[in-house]
């Protein structure tokens, strides 16, 4: 079945999500750098020695990294709770919309979810005497999926934004701690590799902060 272009906007927004994929190479990365301390030692497992950039562009490019980071992270929050407060108006519409199709008028802002409870009973008997026709219960039910599914996607969005945070707040952290060491690091085979794996998270780690965006303000 062809899915729909809103439903292929959420795939988008959902794979922001931390797979598996993603868990391994961050603990790789994570692992990359007492590999480094090890090999600092002496004690370092790999023969060939590997030359990503010149000794004096670690400095740069570890701080670089850190400060875009950062400056991104302000900017995906500023998003995230904007985007949190349009699903809250959302929801609050599809609260309207349900409680004008119902016929109800009396349920207050703070009984939304006796109301939906009241509205999932109701529509999932056919049979009930409150039906005075099949078109009115069809815009019943419509209305309680629309509720559902935007008090899902609310929920969606706090799940994928931690992940984007975590993703994001981990790469800041790595490349603080690696700043004070990046002349060291130059010099050593794994922490070129950790060097590497940094700056593939932070490609990942902005393709998702895109993804997140884009997904949550098409929806």
């Amino acid at each position: 079945m062809t899915k729909s272009i809103k439903e292929k906007i959420i795939d988008i927004f959902t794979a922001s999500k931390l797979g598996t994929f993603a868990k391994v190479f961050i603990g790789i990365t994570i692992l990359l750098l007492p590999l480094s301390l090890l090999e600092y030692c002496g004690l370092g497992i790999l023969k060939y020695h590997m030359k990503l950039l010149p000794k004096e562009s670690f400095y740069w490019l570890f701080s670089s990294i850190a400060q875009s980071m950062a400056a991104m992270f302000g900017i995906g929050g500023l998003f995230a709770a904007h985007i949190y407060q349009r699903a809250d108006t959302k929801i609050r519409a599809a609260f309207d919309e349900a409680k004008k199709a119902y016929g109800v008028t009396e349920f207050s802002t703070h009984s939304d979810d006796a109301f939906l409870k009241e509205l999932s009973e109701s529509v999932d008997n056919p049979k009930d005497p409150v039906w005075d026709s099949q078109l009115e219960l069809e815009d019943c039910k419509i209305a309680r999926d629309n509720i559902v599914g935007r008090k899902a996607f609310k929920s969606l969005i706090s799940v994928v934004f931690k992940d984007v945070t975590i993703i994001m707040t981990l790469v800041i952290v790595l490349s603080l701690v690696a700043l004070p060491f990046s002349n060291v690091l130059a010099e050593l085979t794994y922490g070129n590799i950790f060097t590497l794996f940094l700056i593939l998270l932070v490609i990942m780690s902005t393709t998702r902060m895109i993804r997140f965006v884009l997904g949550a303000v098409l929806v």
